[in-house]
């Protein structure tokens, strides 16, 4: 089981909604599609800005 922490985001209601649909097309809750956006986001930016 994966370890998962509740949050609460406020977004305007037009995005929402293309999250929604985006999701539906990836046949994904929105929450799942969210958390797979914020992850290919972090990772690409990490990838460009590493650590030293």
């Amino acid at each position: 089981m994966q370890n998962t922490t509740p949050f609460s985001l406020r977004i305007p209601r037009e995005l929402l909604e293309r999250l929604k649909r985006l999701a539906r097309c990836n046949k994904r809750s929105a929450n799942r599609e969210a958390e797979q956006i914020l992850e290919e986001y972090i990772d690409r930016w990490e990838k460009e800005h590493p650590v030293p």
